[in-house]
């Protein structure tokens, strides 16, 4: 694709920002790569206590509703397997996708 480096900068900025924001209250367990026995690589998997959270940022291509429903749905159905191995691992997982666009629209869902 003619934009793909441009879309991976982007992401990868996107996820600096998030890293750099869970600042010292958060612990970075893994950073894209894959972690337990699944060969997913979330962007970021960060834990606080006992809680793990898998996060996942994507840009749907549409910027309608529909489409980041739909992507989020899509994320936390692609994470559950791992999110249930975490949970049985540190007393409790969530996946937390983080939806965002070009035209700088972002799921209220984010918040």
């Amino acid at each position: 694709m003619r934009y793909t480096a441009l879309y991976l900068v982007r992401h990868d900025a996107i996820v600096a920002r998030i890293k750099k924001a869970a600042g010292t209250r958060y612990q970075v367990i893994a950073e894209n790569m894959s972690i337990e026995t699944q060969r997913l690589r979330p962007d970021l998997v960060i834990k606080r206590g006992n809680a793990v959270s898998i996060v996942d940022v994507t840009d749907p291509f549409d910027n309608r509703m529909a489409a980041f429903e739909v992507a989020a749905r899509c994320k936390k159905e692609k994470y559950e397997q791992l999110r249930a191995e975490l949970a049985r691992e540190h007393g409790a997982a969530e996946v937390v996708p983080l939806i965002v666009n070009v035209l700088r629209s972002r799921d209220p869902g984010n918040n």
